[in-house]
């Protein structure tokens, strides 16, 4: 036997080799189970993401779908409201309209990212209707029109900005009346039915909307449909593979984000928090939402499309999330077209300045498999854990290494 206790050949290493081998084997032996079961633990948090474009004296911030131009407001030095688009670089910066006593709300980007909807609001309050209009110009400046007829209704405009159909064809917008639609060209503008949250279907052809319960519309015969009565919701949005719906209920108990089939069936909720707003992934497979529950749960958070994998992406305090700036009126998130990053807006009143970051989220794990098969999640990230056991495990070894020398 030698000096330090252990048999170099063929014998048993001492005590203190033997607790080393058992605790690694034990470490590494918990980092393989718990991988694949996907444990929930806490992930790795973004600290505010990475600072995107930052807007000195700009406001109500909108961004084109493909994150490359960015429109807003600014005051000028006659205490005028100024409408100006840039690219997100900084670059090709132009001002589109000057509102002289006006007020602008910026509303949102056209899909094909040449046209900007915003509103122009006269008086704090406005006294009449046309005090409150809606406009269409294009990002170069260009074909600057207003919708004419049905004008947007005075204590609504903030929450309800209008929106784009999917093809770029229409517009919908709360009226005085219900929801209006009106054609690109400003033609065709009328009331289709009473209510004021909505969202389109990716088609452009029906309107699915909260009054009375969630009801869908087509837009150009009128016939309407209830697809599901007893749901009271402060948030509606259509996946964008027309799949599936996404409610929040904000006032309502149980409170929450809900997700139902297309046709109103098989409603599920997926959190359980009073203030979670649900945006969809452009590939339909996740939902991000802010959650403003004040304490652990509050910040940015991703999930699956059914409510798995919920992670927090974003740590942001109440306070930080009081600063948020919505795009295009209604928004605070916004996704990029490959589905890897989300974007968001935060107001910086001390440097009078807009920031706009973005978040890395990475790819959407698993396709949808073939019929008849079990989809197959990617384990769920265990941040820390996994490092912190291997590491230890290797540890140990190690030492066993180095004492049979």
């Amino acid at each position: 036997m030698s000096k330090n206790g252990k048999r170099k050949k063929k014998g048993l290493v001492n005590r203190q080799g033997s607790k080393g081998l058992a605790f690694g084997a034990l470490a590494m032996l918990f980092v393989a189970t718990i991988v694949p079961v996907g444990m929930a633990v806490a992930a790795d948090v973004d600290d505010g993401g990475d600072l995107f474009v930052s807007i000195k004296g700009g406001k109500i911030p909108s961004l084109s779908s493909n994150f490359k131009k960015v429109s807003y407001t600014t005051l000028s030095a006659e205490e005028s409201d100024e409408l100006w688009v840039m690219n997100t670089d900084g670059s090709e910066l132009k001002k589109l309209d000057d509102m002289e006593e006006w007020e602008c709300i910026v509303g949102e980007w056209c899909p094909d990212g040449k046209r900007i909807l915003y509103y122009k609001v006269r008086g704090k309050p406005p006294k009449k209707p046309s005090d409150s209009t809606l406009w269409v110009i294009k990002s170069d400046g260009t074909g600057k029109k207003i919708i004419e007829g049905v004008y947007p209704p005075l204590l609504t405009r903030y929450r309800h900005p209008a929106i784009w159909s999917t093809d770029g064809n229409k517009i919908a917008y709360v009226g005085g009346d219900g929801i209006c639609v009106v054609n690109a060209d400003g033609s065709e503008n009328k009331v289709i039915i009473r209510g004021e949250l909505f969202s389109w279907t990716p088609d452009s052809k029906r309107i699915i909307l909260s009054y009375k319960g969630i009801r869908e519309i087509d837009v150009v015969s009128g016939l309407e449909k209830v697809l599901n009565a007893t749901v009271p919701t402060k948030w509606i949005s259509v996946s964008p593979d027309a799949s599936k719906i996404a409610y929040c209920r904000h006032a309502y108990r149980p409170y929450g984000i809900y997700v139902s089939n297309i046709d109103g069936s098989e409603l599920k909720q997926l959190t359980y928090s009073e203030n979670d707003d649900p945006y969809w992934s452009t590939d339909s497979k996740r939902i991000a939402f802010i959650s403003r529950e004040e304490g652990i749960r509050c910040g940015i958070w991703v999930m699956n499309s059914d409510g798995g994998n919920q992670e927090k992406v974003v740590e942001l305090s109440y306070e930080d999330i009081c600063r948020l700036s919505p795009f295009g009126g209604t928004k605070y998130l916004a996704w990029s077209q490959d589905g890897s990053k989300i974007a968001y807006a935060s107001y910086d009143s001390k440097n009078e300045t807009t920031n706009i970051y973005t978040i890395n989220v990475g790819k959407p794990s698993p396709i949808k498999p073939p019929a008849g098969e079990a989809p197959k999640e990617k384990p769920q990230r265990i941040s820390g854990f996994e490092v912190l056991f291997a590491i230890a495990g290797l540890l140990a070894v190690a030492y066993l290494l180095r004492g049979k020398k």
